[in-house]
């Protein structure tokens, strides 16, 4: 891999995976061994540090920055993709034929988008807030009431593939900085788009590298899910028949 310098390449930072990370490093190094105050300044300090390195698996160099982040809707929480759920007879039929796959009550099943998620913690709205007004004051920043990061993301891979033969987005390499693996369909290597996976792999791991071209989502993909792909793209229709119930989406929704 040659990371291309003209025009300076694009790191898409996923607000809320950033937040994950940084929040487990507060709690497992930093929590209650300063006063509140040194804490929020140390909190502040890890965001800058992160956001502004870029990707940590390649060279340190310039890079453009732009933070996705989800949005709720202020109503019910969730997104949109919950309200299309609710109303689809195709996803509700989906959670039917999985009750009765799984001799399960449909009555006594979270059905919502991300239904099984926990709630959140009083130290994570502590390194939300310290964070978002850290990004909101140096970084453009795009988030939509009802839509997830993952849309905003797939929003900027239309840019960059649309993009006449003069657009700066489409000469740009880009690099989606998170580790959500829904993103990974969007990889491209065509119009140079790479996955930028935050997480440090584990010794015994089999795949380690971190980031990933077309062949590293195929092999990825294969090894932990055991789908076969033949580009990136098409992990969302092997994702149909299989459901994803990490979102608390049932095969066939």
């Amino acid at each position: 891999f040659k990371l291309d310098n003209n025009p300076t390449p694009l790191t898409v930072v996923d607000f809320h995976v950033y937040l994950w990370d940084v929040l487990r490093w507060f709690e497992d190094k930093i929590e209650g061994s300063f006063n509140t105050e040194v804490e929020d300044k140390l909190i502040k300090g890890a965001w800058a540090l992160k956001v502004n390195r870029g990707p940590d698996m390649l060279p340190r160099h310039t890079y453009r920055i732009v933070v996705v982040a989800d949005s709720r809707f202020q109503d019910t929480g969730n997104y949109w993709r919950d309200r299309y759920m609710t109303e689809s007879p195709v996803v509700q039929q989906a959670w039917q034929d999985y009750a009765e796959k799984e001799n399960k009550v449909l009555s006594e099943i979270p059905t919502n988008y991300k239904g099984t998620r926990g709630e959140k913690t009083n130290n994570f709205w502590r390194v939300f807030d310290i964070g978002w007004k850290y990004v909101n004051e140096y970084f453009p920043v795009f988030s939509q009431e009802g839509f997830e990061a993952d849309d905003i993301a797939g929003a900027i891979y239309r840019i960059s593939r649309d993009g006449g033969p003069d657009s700066i987005a489409k000469k740009r390499q880009i690099f989606l900085s998170t580790i959500d693996r829904d993103w990974s369909q969007l990889v491209d290597e065509d119009h140079k788009i790479y996955f930028a996976n935050t997480r440090h792999c584990f010794p015994n791991e089999k795949i380690q590298e971190r980031l990933a071209g077309n062949q590293g989502v195929i092999d990825h993909t294969k090894h932990k899910m055991g789908f076969d792909l033949d580009h990136p793209k098409n992990l969302a229709d092997w994702k149909v028949l299989h459901g994803d119930l990490g979102d608390n989406l049932p095969p066939g929704s």
